[in-house]
This record gives structure tokens, sequence and C-alpha cells, in this order.
């Protein structure tokens, strides 16, 4: 009797959790020639009503990772009326490429001259000729914007365009003081990767704090003169000078993730427009991993009206670079992905039958993604194995605390870069 119960428990067991898997395990297909989904619609549904969406990538280099969120992109923005883009790139850059967009110039000039280099690929190319013919057909247009703060001259150039402000002598050289200081800051970081390069802290310090000084005292004097795009570019620029404010005063807790999600939730409610966000896994978690991510920022502010789905693959290649800083100028090759770890999320996620697909955690209570396993980020720096497993893995993670829901695609290909 003891026997039969035992096994009756087990098959009890079993059949759960298959049960389980069936509900919350939902299939969709990918051609690869044509690069063409099917199935997309529950993941649409589960993203189309929230204020911001965030769509991430297990690896800074996977093409398919790019493919299937230009593809719920198209049905968000056509269907959903979400109508800004916001990149894991610098505010003023992107600004500069959104404005290319909507004119006749050469994308892939302005992509090389404004994208930091992991996201200058032929998939991004397509998205941004995408988002081109659509505002072209439209008079309620895609915003293309960045929330980031690596790189601030351009936001500067923003202020610039303020033509009735610029008449005005204090703003003018208030903006041109703004500039110089950028200029600084741009130059040390994009030249990060030069060997021998070394950067003068201390006045680079002293460059942003008094930089940082002049937004506020700017903002104070002029933000309701601004026009919605100036007051975001302003903001950001804040931002990203009191970074080195933050630095002499030994405050680690202002970080790149505090910065990115102040500037989307800025730029959201000065546009009033529902948003996206394409960033790496890391940034739009929902809970601390490796850093304190820009998801859980905005998550305090937005509650359940922000989405954030993850990505990830455990077969094929990636592309990645040698170089420590993504820069505009970087060098991507294709390498096979690490090997899957033991007790892992990406082992357990393989072990399906089904190859491709999305799990909602929002519409489930308990998930067989539940238990805490192995997490592996893939960022845009080739690592050996070594390095891998202890820079780059989070122990004892349990899924749904860092997104509301995951798609899984068993094997990919690395990401198209423009030459």
């Amino acid at each position: 009797m003891t026997i039969k119960k035992t096994l009756l428990g087990l098959f009890l067991f079993v059949a759960t959790v298959s049960t389980a898997q069936e509900k919350e395990i939902i299939p969709f297909t990918y051609d690869i020639k044509t690069i063409q989904y099917k199935g997309l619609t529950p993941i649409i549904n589960a993203l189309k009503d929230n204020t911001i969406v965030a769509l991430g990538e297990g690896t800074h280099g996977t093409k398919e990772f790019n493919d299937i969120r230009i593809e719920l992109i198209k049905d968000l923005v056509t269907n959903h009326n979400f109508r800004i883009i916001a990149f894991e790139n610098a505010y003023g850059d992107t600004y500069m490429i959104n404005q290319v967009i909507n004119s006749t110039g050469d994308l892939q000039k302005t992509m090389k001259e404004n994208l930091v280099s992991v996201w200058q690929t032929k998939e991004i190319e397509n998205l941004f000729s995408w988002i081109r013919s659509y505002n072209k057909k439209t008079k309620d247009k895609v915003t293309l914007t960045g929330v980031d703060t690596n790189f601030l001259n351009n936001a500067t150039s923003v202020l610039l365009n303020e033509k009735d402000l610029v008449r005005n002598k204090t703003y003018y050289e208030s903006c041109l003081k703004l500039s110089e200081g950028a200029k600084a800051i741009d130059y040390n970081w994009a030249n990060s990767n030069t060997p021998n390069f070394e950067p003068d802290y201390n006045n680079l310090i002293k460059v942003g704090t008094e930089a940082y000084q002049l937004t506020k005292e700017m903002t104070t004097k002029y933000s309701d003169k601004l026009s919605t795009t100036a007051k975001i570019a302003l903001y950001n620029l804040e931002l990203g000078f009191r970074m080195f404010y933050e630095i002499s005063q030994q405050n680690e807790t202002y970080t790149r993730d505090f910065m990115m999600a102040e500037t989307a939730i800025k730029t959201q409610s000065l546009l009033n427009q529902k948003m996206i966000i394409i960033a790496h896994n890391g940034h739009i978690g929902l809970t601390q991993s490796l850093i304190d991510p820009m998801g859980e920022y905005i998550k305090k502010q937005y509650g359940t009206q922000f989405y954030t789905l993850g990505t990830f693959t455990a077969n094929g290649t990636y592309s990645a670079m040698t170089d420590n800083i993504d820069v505009k100028v970087s060098k991507y090759s294709t390498y096979e992905l690490p090997k899957v770890l033991d007790n892992s999320l990406e082992q357990q996620m393989e072990q399906y039958p089904e190859k491709n697909y999305f799990v909602d955690f929002r519409s489930t209570s308990s998930s067989v993604f539940d238990s805490p396993k192995k997490m592996n980020w893939i960022g845009y720096k080739k690592m050996t194995e070594e390095e891998q497993t202890k820079y780059m893995t989070i122990p004892n993670v349990k899924l749904r605390d860092h997104f509301d829901g995951f798609i899984f695609m068993n094997t990919t290909r690395a990401s198209e870069h423009i030459n």
C-alpha cells in the first residue's frame, strides 16, 4: 500500500508539473530564412496595456533578440499606440538619429556617428528604416530617444536649437560652457580603450561639478521657456554631469542605471506617450542582480504599468568585442555562446520540447521556473569561461523577481554588424 501511495503521489506530482508547463509555456515559431515569427499574439497581449514596456536581451549581440523585439515594436506601435522607443544610448546622440530618421539623411552614417557600436547592426538599421517609413504615413509619429548619459555634447546641441532663447546672451553663453564640459568628458569616454591613455580624473571631476551646478541654475532660470525636448536634454545633462560631483563626494549609490531610469521617466512623463525601452536584461530587471537595475527604479514609479520582458538563449553564436568599453568605434566578431552551466536557468529552459516560447509570470501565481537557479549575463565583451562564470553569473535567482515575463529561443545567431 505504501508503494502504491508513493507511486500515485509521484504520478500526481509529474502530472501537476506537466500541466503547469502546458499552461505557462506558450510556443511561437520562427522561420530563420524569412525572419518571420508566428504566434506572438500572447506576448503582445501581455505588453499592450502597459505605459512602459522594457524589452531586454540576454546578450548584447544576438540577431534573434533584435529581430523579435522589432516584430513586437511594430505591433505595439501600429496597433497599441506606443510612440516612444528609447535605447540604451546617449540621449543627445539618439536625438540626432531621430532627426535623420525624419529626413532623407544617411541612416548608416548617422548610426556610426551616434550609436555605441553594440547597436550598429543591420537589424537596428531595419528598425530605423521601418520607423522612417511609418512616420512618413502619419502625423502621430514615433519618437526615437535615448536614456544613457555616456556621451553628452549632442544634448547641449538640443539646447542651442532653442531659437528664441539663444538670443539671450546669458543662456547662449551657458550653453557654450556646458558644451565645453561635455566635449571634455566625451573625449575621455571615446578614448577609454586607447592604449596608454590616462584620463585626468581631477580635471574631469572639476569640469563635471561646475557643469552640474550650471545645469541646475539653467533649470531654475529657463525651465518654463524650454521646449519639451530641451527640458529632457537639460535634465539628461544634469544627471550626466552630476556623476562627477557624486564621485567627488564618494557617493557610490549614484549609478548609471539610476540616471537611465530618471531620463526614461522624465521623457515618458513630459511626452505623455507609451514607451518601449531597448536595453540589456541586466538593466531592465526588477531587482538587484550584478547591479541595481534601471527597471527597479522605473517599477517604483509606475508599478504594474511597467512590464519588463527578458530574453534568453542557450546555444549558437553571439557577437562581442575585446575592448573593455563600448564606444562608437569598436570591432565585433562572432563567437560561440558560453557553455550552459549546470543548475542554471538556461539549462532548465532548454530541457522542454518547445524550442521557442514565452512565459508570462503575471498570469500565473506559481511557475516551474520559480526554483532559484544560476543566471548568466553575457555583455558586449568577450570573456574566458572562467571570467564569465566569475564575473557574470548570479547564483540563486528566482526569475519572476527579475522579470514580468521572458522569451526563450533555444538556438540563436550573432548580430549582423554594419561594416
